[in-house]
């Protein structure tokens, strides 16, 4: 009763205003999402001297290119009030790559972030910029080092999120680790490492894999989010010790800062929450899991800091998937949950798993063991993998019921 007491004014609105929203089609906190994405196409503008050289082979052709894009451009931002912030963005982006693509050794300056890609980074040269026409505040940067010994280069990606979706960060480190991986077969998925900035006002949460390919050949993805961005940085090496490796990839996101990222645009921390459609049409089903996700809401706001969630929904701490998991069986215990297939046996997989003692271990594996566990929590996956072998458990918590964000 404490929980239903606590959250009865989203209570009222899940039962009597929820309905009215979705038959008007009025935009509400509760609706259900719908994502759709699609490749965008890529702008490459070389900064190093050899490609320099043949640009200026071509400059007459270009630059009447180019004319025409701004032409193009222009006719876009006479097409309404709405976009153009969004357009002066991109025009100052296009301006200032059209400066760096004239003269190489220019600093090159993010418009969107202002992070600055100086030409030289200690032993690196920048050798490429890649900047994406729909979306003009995305942008991948490249870095090699002339050294034919070192064998080294790295990427730097700046991504704009615009909200704060649970498993952004993951997910994204996921993506990462497994474009890299399904380009080479037999590279071993690498440990998954929690990391954290710390800035002067906020702090990011980060994750980083290191794929050692032999004794001197190393890459390493590691990305974190910032606020309204993802900053992701990729490391390869085949002509390095792991210290020395090591050392590198932590120099240049000291020299970037991924927490600055958060200071342009810290999030809301007031959660937006939705709830699948499919979710509330099963009435046994709905009461447990929306118990669950205020729960997350609940332990977030008690044990992380402001300035943490600022950069992104921490979703990463077991300890609250473990609440939210309790909760759920709480309130489903209470239930006739024989009036819901699907609630059923969602409720006596879960309650299976937790009467064996193995719920820690299951939500690790069910989320690629990328998560903040506490020294207190001991974790055993031979004893876990043996109890499972033969049973039938089908909860896919990666299958969402509900989506918490923070937005901008």
């Amino acid at each position: 009763m404490e929980f239903f007491k606590k959250h009865i004014t989203f209570l009222f609105i899940l039962f009597f205003l929820l309905p009215v929203c979705f038959n008007s089609g009025t935009d509400s906190s509760f609706s259900v999402l719908a994502v759709t994405a699609s490749t965008p196409k890529k702008k490459q503008i070389s900064t190093s001297k050899k490609s320099n050289t043949k640009n200026k082979k071509s400059s007459k052709n270009k630059q009447g290119k180019n004319n025409k894009k701004q032409i193009r451009t222009k006719k876009t931002q006479n097409k309404g009030k709405i976009n153009s912030g969004n357009n002066n963005k991109k025009q100052e982006q296009t301006q200032n790559l059209e400066s760096v693509a004239a003269n190489p050794k220019l600093d090159y300056a993010h418009s969107s972030t202002k992070t600055v890609f100086p030409y030289k980074l200690t032993d690196f040269e920048r050798k490429q910029i890649i900047a994406y026409e729909k979306d003009p505040n995305k942008i991948d940067v490249i870095y090699e080092s002339p050294s034919s010994n070192k064998k080294i280069w790295f990427k730097i990606s700046l991504l704009p999120t615009y909200e704060a979706v649970e498993g952004r960060l993951r997910d994204e480190y996921i993506h990462q680790i497994e474009k890299n991986r399904n380009k080479n077969k037999k590279w071993e998925t690498p440990n998954p490492i929690l990391i954290k900035e710390y800035g002067s006002k906020y702090i990011c949460n980060g994750i980083k894999g290191t794929f050692h390919l032999t004794e001197k050949k190393h890459r390493q993805v590691r990305v974190y989010e910032c606020g309204t961005w993802l900053f992701s940085l990729f490391l390869s090496s085949d002509n390095s010790d792991e210290d020395e490796f090591e050392k590198t990839a932590d120099m240049i996101a000291d020299y970037f800062k991924p927490e600055h990222l958060t200071e342009l645009k810290p999030l809301n921390i007031k959660p937006n929450i939705s709830f699948e459609r499919e979710l509330l049409k099963d009435t046994v089903f709905m009461g447990p899991m929306i118990g669950s996700g205020f729960t997350k809401l609940d332990w977030v706001r008690e044990n992380v800091r402001e300035n943490e969630r600022a950069s992104g929904f921490p979703d990463l701490y077991l300890p609250m998937h473990l609440a939210a998991m309790d909760k759920f069986l709480q309130l489903a215990s209470k239930k006739r949950m024989s009036n819901s297939l699907q609630a059923q046996k969602y409720y006596e997989d879960l309650l299976e798993i937790k009467q064996a003692g193995f719920m820690s271990e299951f939500i690790m594996e069910q989320f690629n063991k990328v998560m903040i566990v506490p020294p207190n929590i001991k974790l055993n996956y031979d004893a876990f993998h043996q109890w499972r072998a033969g049973k039938n458990i089908s909860v896919d918590l990666n299958k969402k019921w509900y989506i918490i964000c923070y937005r901008k």
